[in-house]
């Protein structure tokens, strides 16, 4: 598994991101390499470890018998239906 790399922001990166309604694209002038900065809200960032056991608690679940036949013409229709109220 690959481990994320977290590397410490300038303050005019900082400033760059927040003025631009948290996404920033940039290229590196020498190789056309193309960059994306993407703030993130930290209450929605969960750890590999996190999505592991949600997914595990889930399988054991289904093993019970309690999952859900998953439809998938009325899930877009929920869906299109919310977007609409939206």
């Amino acid at each position: 598994m690959m481990q994320d790399t977290y590397l410490a922001l300038t303050p005019e990166q900082v400033a760059a991101v927040a003025a631009a309604n948290g996404i920033v694209y940039a290229e590196d002038p020498t190789t056309r390499q193309r960059y994306t900065l993407i703030q993130q809200d930290p209450s929605t960032i969960h750890s590999d470890d996190y999505l592991r056991e949600k997914v595990l608690e889930g399988l054991v679940e289904l093993d019970r018998g309690e999952g859900i036949p998953w439809n998938v013409d009325a899930f877009k229709r929920r869906l299109a239906d919310r977007l609409r109220q939206s």
